[in-house]
C-alpha cells in the first residue's frame, strides 16, 4: 500500500511538471491577484491570464505582469504602461496602478515582463482585453479613475497638512540617552546605503596599507564605510568618540554619522577638536551626514505661532518625532563656517540633495 501512494505522489509530480512545462511552452501565464492596486477593473483575488509579447509590440495603456526587480521568485505585479520609451540602452515602460495615486517609481525593462494581459476572470464574468470594446472600457476606467484619483490625493495632502499645522508642538525633550533614536530617524536606511556607496567610492583611490587608518564613531562599532575596505584587506583601527585616548596619530580618519546624532554646535565643535587631536600634520578626515529638514507647514506653524503668542516650543529648525528632540537641521553655510572656525581645511565637498560628505584636511602650523 505505501509502494502505491509513494508511486501515486510520483506520478502527481511529474504530470503536474509536465503541465508547467506545457504552460511555459505555450507562453500563457495564470495568477491570482492579491491587491487592489488596479481595482475596480481588477479586484483581488481575480484571476488574470497573460500571453507572452514582444516588447516592441506591447503598446500603451496596456496592462503588463512583470516583476519589480530581477528577483523571479517575488510575486508579479499587474499594471498599466503609461509611457514607452525607446532610448539608446532599449525599450523600457513607465508603469501606474489605476487606483495607485502616482505612478511606479521605477521603470520596467523587458526582461522583468512576463506578458501582457489578454483576461480577468472575475467571479462571475470574463473580461477579455482582445476584444476591442472591452480593452477600450478598461481604458476609459483608467482615464475615469485619473481625476478622481488627484482629487482624492489633495484631499489627504490638504487634511494631514491642517493637522500637522494646529497640532500643538510641547518643548522638545534634550535627552542624551536618545543617541539612537536619533540617528534611526535622521538616517533613514536608503539615505544612508546611498551615501555609504558614494562614499566608498570617493575614498578608494585615497586610502591604502602605507596610510593609518581610524574609523571614529560614538560607539556603534564600525561604519559601514571602514568594512568595505577592511573586506578589501586594508586595516583600520576603530576609536569610540566617547572615551578614547589621543596617543595614537592618523594619517586618515573615517567620521561617518556622527554629525547626526549630536544637537548642538558646542558638541560639534568638541567632536573637531578630538578628530584634530588625532590627526598627524596634514591628516585628512572625511565626515559626512544626513540633513533632514522640516517641511514648510513646520516652519509657518511655529512663525504663526510666533508671531500671535509668547511661544516656548521648537525653533524653526528643530526636529521634532512624536514630542522627541532629534537635532537641529544644518544649514550648508552654517557647516562650512563651523569648519572654517575649527581650522580644518575643506579639501573637497559633495552634496547629493540632503546627504553631505566633507573632505578636510587639518593643516598645522
Amino acid at each position: 500500500m505505501k509502494n502505491y501512494e509513494i508511486e501515486l505522489k510520483m506520478n502527481q509530480k511529474k504530470y503536474a511538471d509536465i503541465a508547467k512545462q506545457l504552460i511555459e511552452e505555450s507562453n500563457i501565464f495564470k495568477y491570482t491577484v492579491i491587491s487592489d492596486s488596479m481595482y475596480p477593473l481588477i479586484s483581488k483575488n481575480d484571476k488574470i491570464i497573460c500571453k507572452k509579447k514582444e516588447c516592441k509590440k506591447i503598446k500603451k495603456y496596456s496592462l503588463i505582469a512583470f516583476y519589480a526587480d530581477s528577483d523571479t521568485s517575488q510575486v508579479p505585479t499587474v499594471h498599466r504602461v503609461i509611457k514607452i520609451f525607446n532610448e539608446d540602452g532599449g525599450l523600457s515602460f513607465r508603469t501606474k496602478g489605476d487606483n495607485n495615486f502616482n505612478s511606479d517609481k521605477n521603470k520596467v525593462y523587458p526582461h522583468q515582463i512576463i506578458g501582457v494581459v489578454e483576461e480577468i476572470i472575475k467571479k462571475n464574468f470574463v473580461i477579455s482585453l482582445t476584444k476591442k470594446s472591452q480593452k477600450y472600457i478598461s481604458i476609459l476606467i483608467y482615464f475615469i479613475l485619473q481625476p478622481i484619483n488627484f482629487i482624492i490625493y489633495c484631499y489627504l495632502k490638504i487634511k494631514n497638512a491642517l493637522k500637522l499645522f494646529f497640532a500643538i508642538e510641547k518643548q522638545p525633550l534634550h535627552d542624551d540617552g536618545l543617541i539612537v533614536l536619533r540617528q534611526s530617524f535622521l538616517t533613514k536606511s536608503e539615505d544612508w546605503h546611498e551615501i555609504v556607496n558614494i562614499n566608498t567610492s570617493l575614498m578608494e583611490h585615497l586610502l591604502n596599507n602605507d596610510l593609518k587608518i581610524c574609523d571614529i564613531s560614538f560607539g556603534g562599532g564600525y561604519c559601514e564605510e571602514s568594512l568595505f575596505f577592511i573586506r578589501k584587506g586594508l586595516k583600520i583601527d576603530y576609536k569610540n568618540i566617547e572615551n578614547s585616548n589621543n596617543e595614537q596619530k592618523y594619517d586618515f580618519i573615517i567620521c561617518s554619522r556622527v554629525l547626526n546624532i549630536v544637537d548642538s554646535e558646542l558638541k560639534r565643535h568638541e567632536i573637531y577638536c578630538f578628530l584634530k587631536s588625532l590627526l598627524k600634520p596634514d591628516g585628512k578626515i572625511l565626515i559626512s551626514y544626513v540633513n533632514e529638514k522640516n517641511n514648510l507647514i513646520v516652519f509657518l506653524k511655529r512663525s504663526a505661532y510666533k508671531f500671535f503668542k509668547n511661544y516656548s516650543g521648537p525653533d524653526n529648525n528643530d526636529i521634532i518625532y512624536k514630542d522627541i528632540f532629534i537635532m537641529k537641521t544644518l544649514k550648508d553655510k552654517k557647516i562650512f563656517l563651523e569648519l572654517k572656525n575649527a581650522d580644518l581645511n575643506l579639501l573637497k565637498y559633495w552634496f547629493y540633495g540632503k546627504k553631505k560628505t566633507f573632505l578636510l584636511e587639518y593643516k598645522t602650523i
